[in-house]
């Protein structure tokens, strides 16, 4: 439902992805643990406040973007000089 990776599109997906999951979670059998890789700021909170609620243990697995995110943040006209 969205085109590029940073745009509005993603936001109102994610955020969009965060409420249906507030609302499936009310039906949902409750797992042992809940395992968030890489989450999104905008769906990442309502997994969080679920795990908190029924005491589910929450693993976060967050990837350090960096150098990387220079190489997408730079302009184009720069980012051959990024290592």
């Amino acid at each position: 439902p969205y085109v590029r990776n940073i745009s509005f599109g993603r936001i109102r997906y994610e955020q969009s992805f965060g409420r249906a999951f507030a609302t499936a979670s009310r039906t949902l059998s409750k797992p042992d643990v809940i395992v968030l890789a890489e989450p999104s700021l905008f769906f990442s909170g309502p997994v969080r406040r679920y795990a908190r609620k029924n005491g589910i243990p929450l693993i976060v697995d967050i990837l350090d973007l960096w150098p990387e995110m220079f190489a997408v943040a730079a302009p184009k006209l720069l980012r051959p000089l990024v290592p």
